[in-house]
């Protein structure tokens, strides 16, 4: 487990990494590019759009090819790309080559997916996919570090260069030939049936959680030029990215461990954590104190955004027999709401005010835990 989880990690925390540094870098960005919240909003409503067309076929190509072909390359073209974001020199440049950044995430994701169904035992795929979900706060985190880091003294294009840097030095650990786990094998031949009957209720799943994708990566996404409106410097702002993704890390990992035990329910869980998202960015509505909103924050990205690995999980057991297709369709509802999310956060945010895009987080939240309890029946899972 624990090679195939470090890989897994690795890769996504390396294809996300650009993602998040777009919202940490925003306030530069603006001054050096002109790329205001709406026009932040649009790039990454194009990487996560991307994103989601994309997870079908990769899927389907990891269910093919195994895992370690779309890790590989999913990882060794986020570098390439995160090092042309470094030389762009207007939003258009900076918004294809991100954009293109979401067929990376496609094919990470699904290769994870593949692998750990492969490689892991039955009992231990809830700590799996928390782990290898805790990357995309650490992605946030490292992204949030690098506002008083290396943005503040070397510029923000330093930043996008030491995520391609990492990014290449990430493909050393990403197995070339995985081996198939027996006892994984036999289960997936003898889950054909169970897999045509979950399907429609993924779909159905995949909508609601892309409900929730939606306000999470949009929270990520304009937390640090949120904070700023409210009166936070551009150090503590970032910080407070920083200390909420660790919260999500936090609450991925210990979600994961809990996930494996025999009466774990991960979707009643998803629901749960969608509601206190929605308390977290019903609070932040208010003009509340900074401390309070800081708070808040940590609220909405820890609980709000601690759920993906428990949706993968879900999908994942519903569907033994192509879980690299399962997982493609749960990405292709998180990859839409993180296109939609940002772009309705930032049209919101530029028009009205934040007030009225934390409002609207709230709400997605709570549409999200709703429809997952809906979809909860006809899967084949707790």
């Amino acid at each position: 487990m624990g090679r195939t989880t470090a890989a897994a990690c690795a890769a996504l925390t390396a294809v996300m990494l650009p993602v998040f540094l777009v919202g940490a870098l925003g306030d530069h960005l603006r001054r050096d590019l002109g790329l205001g919240e709406a026009g932040l909003g649009a790039v990454v409503t194009a990487l996560f759009l991307v994103a989601a067309v994309a997870a079908p076929v990769a899927g389907r190509l990891a269910e093919r090819t195994g895992p370690a072909l779309p890790l590989r390359v999913g990882v060794l073209g986020a570098a390439g790309l995160a090092a042309i974001a470094a030389t762009a020199r207007g939003p258009w440049q900076l918004g294809v080559a991100l954009a293109a950044v979401g067929v990376t995430i496609a094919l990470v994701d699904t290769g994870a997916a593949r692998a750990f169904a492969d490689q892991i035992a039955a009992d231990r795929l809830g700590s799996a996919f928390g782990i290898k979900e805790a990357s995309v706060p650490t992605a946030s985190l490292l992204a949030g570090l690098a506002v008083p880091t290396l943005a503040a003294g070397a510029g923000w294009r330093s930043a996008f260069l030491a995520a391609a840097v990492i990014a290449v030095a990430i493909v050393v650990v990403v197995p070339r030939t995985p081996s198939r786990h027996p006892a994984r094998a036999a289960t997936a031949v003898g889950g054909q049936e169970r897999t045509g009957a979950a399907s429609g209720a993924i779909l159905v799943f995949a909508a609601g959680i892309g409900l929730g994708a939606g306000a999470a990566t949009a929270t990520a996404t304009f937390l640090v030029p949120a904070m700023l409106d409210r009166g936070l410097g551009p150090t503590a702002a970032g910080l407070t990215l920083s200390v909420a993704s660790i919260a999500s890390i936090a609450a991925r990992l210990t979600l994961g461990r809990w996930a494996d035990r025999p009466a774990a329910t991960p979707v009643d869980a998803i629901a749960v954590l969608c509601l206190a998202g929605a308390m977290g960015g019903a609070v932040l509505v208010a003009p509340v104190p900074a401390v309070v909103a800081v708070l808040a924050a940590v609220v909405v990205l820890g609980a709000g955004w601690g759920w993906t690995g428990l949706a993968f999980l879900a999908a994942v057991r519903a569907s033994p027999a192509a879980p690299g297709t399962a997982a493609g369709t749960v990405l292709s509802g998180l990859g839409a709401g993180g296109a939609l999310g940002p772009l309705a956060f930032g049209g919101l945010a530029g028009r009205i005010g934040y007030a009225a895009a934390w409002a609207a987080v709230a709400a997605a939240f709570l549409a999200a835990g709703a429809t997952s309890l809906l979809a909860r029946r006809r899967l084949a899972v707790p």
